[in-house]
């Protein structure tokens, strides 16, 4: 089993998807790599990120739940965390 894991943070926002864009810090908290998705019709954002440091992972845990309490336009915030299929995300040439 691998030690990198997949951080799954979504969250309900209260703006539109150019002004969540227009206020992100996109930025990768010590993960390997981030992506961005939002869903228009929801009002939801996600962020999903490979971290092989344990550490950085729960750190930025503490910080997605930091900010759901300062930003008023971010609610609802639901954090997933997934075990890397290594063998079988290296077949489809995942970043890994």
């Amino acid at each position: 089993m691998s030690d990198m894991k997949i951080l799954e943070a979504r969250f309900k926002v209260s703006i539109s998807r150019e002004e969540y864009e227009n206020t992100a810090n996109p930025q990768r908290y010590g993960a390997k790599w981030k992506l961005y998705g939002f869903n228009d019709e929801a009002s939801r954002g996600t962020g999903i990120y490979l971290f092989e440091d344990l550490d950085a992972m729960k750190a930025h845990m503490e910080n997605l739940r930091k900010m759901e309490q300062a930003i008023d336009y971010v609610s609802d915030l639901e954090i997933q965390v997934w075990d890397v299929q290594e063998s079988l995300s290296k077949i489809t040439k995942a970043p890994i």
